[in-house]
């Protein structure tokens, strides 16, 4: 799966896809040690909003609840919150400046 902001192409893959009660759950895992708490958190509001983004553009009918991402190391998990608008405009302000940096390269 994967989300095209601009004329970017992002993976957005989730790690698992699992049905659970009926609704497809989808899972990213992070291995990585060595981050603190804030940076896990903060990779993972950004993987989050791109799998559900991706998931609805393509409409698969999930719910931000539907989507989890697990640290391994800790076992804690993260779910994404509705502050996912504010999420999108940085990712596509982040696109946009790629795309302009990337001639240039």
């Amino acid at each position: 799966m994967s989300l095209r902001i601009c004329r970017i192409q992002v993976d957005a893959t989730p790690d698992l896809y699992v049905m659970r009660l009926q609704r497809e759950k989808l899972i990213s895992t992070e291995f990585a040690t060595g981050l603190s708490s804030q940076e896990h958190a903060a990779r993972f509001r950004i993987v989050g909003h791109m799998m559900f983004e991706a998931a609805s553009r393509k409409g698969m009918g999930v719910t931000r609840s539907d989507v989890v991402c697990y640290e391994v190391a800790t076992g804690k998990k993260h779910r994404i919150t509705a502050s996912g608008v504010r999420v999108m405009k940085q990712l596509n302000a982040a696109c946009q400046n790629i795309e302009g940096i990337w001639p240039t390269l």
